[in-house]
Order: C-alpha cells, then sequence, then structure tokens
C-alpha cells in the first residue's frame, strides 16, 4: 500500500479549526480513520473538519472528492461546551451511498428501494439484506429493459399462468439469447452484464433459498461488483 501524504494546506486549515490539538494529534487522528474506514487523508480531513462544521473540500484532490462522492455526511450536536457556552463540536454521522442512481431509473419506484439498499449497507451485521435486495434491484432493471425493448413479445418477460414477471434466470437468458437483436454498442454491455451477474445470481440465490447458507462480513460485497451491474443496466435501458 502506498503510503499518503497529507496536503500541507489542508493540515493548515485542520490546524485553524482545532487550535486545541497538536499537529501530531491531527495527523494520527487522520491516519487511524483513514486505515480503519478506507477513506484517503484528505477525505479524512474533511470529515473531521465537518465536526465543526467547516470545511477544507476546496483544497481537496480529485481523489478525495472521489472518495467522499458517495458519503452522506450529518452533523449532530453534542453536549460540550467551550468557554463561551458554544457547542465545542460535533459529531459526525457517516452515510455510504453503496448504490447512488437516483433520478437514472426507468420508475420513481426505485428509489425507495435503493434508500433501503443503502441504510442495509450502512449496517454490517445485514450484508445478507444488501444482496437480496440488490438481486431484486437487478432483477426489476431486467424485467424494464426486455419490457421496453420487446412490448409485443411478452413472453420474454412474463409467464401468463400464473400472471407475473419471469424468473430472473430465465430473464437473463432471454436477454443474451436475443442479443444479436440490439446495437452493436448495447450488445457490448450485454455481455459485460452477463460476465459480471452469472457470479452474483449464483451466490445471491444460495443465500436465498439455503438457510445455513449466509454473508458473513460487508466486506464479501464487493467481489460482486454490484454497482457497476446496476449502471451497466441503467445505461443499457437508456439506450434502448
Amino acid at each position: 500500500m502506498v503510503k499518503q501524504k497529507l496536503d500541507p494546506k489542508i493540515l493548515s486549515k485542520l490546524k485553524k479549526i482545532y487550535p486545541e490539538r497538536k499537529e501530531g494529534s491531527i495527523r494520527a487522528r487522520l491516519s487511524q480513520f483513514s486505515s480503519k474506514n478506507g477513506y484517503t487523508l484528505g477525505a479524512s480531513a474533511e470529515l473531521m473538519a465537518k465536526q465543526k462544521n467547516k470545511t477544507v473540500y476546496g483544497s481537496l484532490s480529485d481523489e478525495d472528492k472521489k472518495c467522499l462522492r458517495n458519503t452522506e455526511i450529518k452533523v449532530i450536536k453534542v453536549n460540550g461546551y467551550g468557554k463561551n457556552g458554544v457547542i465545542r463540536s460535533g459529531r459526525v454521522m457517516i452515510r455510504n451511498k453503496f448504490i447512488n442512481f437516483k433520478d437514472k431509473y426507468p420508475e420513481v419506484f426505485y428509489n425507495p428501494l435503493e434508500n433501503e439498499i443503502n441504510r442495509a449497507y450502512n449496517n454490517p451485521d445485514l450484508p445478507n439484506a444488501v444482496l437480496i435486495l440488490s438481486r431484486k434491484l437487478m432483477e426489476n432493471l431486467l424485467f424494464n429493459i426486455l419490457e421496453k425493448k420487446y412490448p409485443k413479445s411478452r413472453t420474454l418477460w412474463w409467464q401468463e399462468s400464473p400472471p407475473r414477471p419471469l424468473d430472473f434466470s430465465v430473464l437473463l437468458n432471454n436477454l443474451v439469447d436475443n442479443k444479436g437483436n440490439f446495437e452493436t454498442d448495447e450488445q457490448e454491455l450485454i455481455g459485460k452484464f452477463n460476465m459480471l451477474v452469472k457470479p452474483f445470481i449464483k451466490t445471491a440465490n444460495q443465500k436465498t433459498h439455503r438457510i445455513m447458507d449466509y454473508l458473513e462480513k460487508r466486506s464479501e460485497l464487493k467481489m460482486f461488483k454490484i454497482p457497476e451491474i446496476v449502471q451497466i443496466l441503467i445505461k443499457l435501458y437508456n439506450k434502448i
């Protein structure tokens, strides 16, 4: 791992925001937070500044800003008062947005589902909920894609008895089998989606139907590239 360097400008601003702290204390806190949460030092500095309702955002690098892109920051006041009777600092509540595609979905009904996925992701005890809810999101996007592409060929996305959408695996097969009907760039997206989604479907089905089979850690979600898969599906839908 490459050792990070903190921009002197950022450090200087933090020293003004936290005059009661020594430079070594500020550096140690940033290093600890960065190591524990996977943020850059610059992004960690912004979160530290937010505790006093300040910002160092103007001095952040593009990498720092990218690190914060899917992070929702909320400052909560705490019962700590300085000599002048003002709130000494606040506590920063950080919510990481596992997926972030608001206003890009085919229907507004996807937004509550995305919110639920993100809430589950921010609870380290709920990785399986994230997996199963993400499966629901992908399945519905795939249904919308086939419905939009083949409005008159309902059998590719709908079964009559009982009346309901086709299963995820059937929808996937129908998309891949009819890839030739799509434009060249759309075919590339379908190929990439098919490559990424197969291991996801296998695992998601196992976790859904086998009571003894489940994810143990939130970090295991990274291997499934869920945000990338969702992005491909949204992009494909919008191209049709």
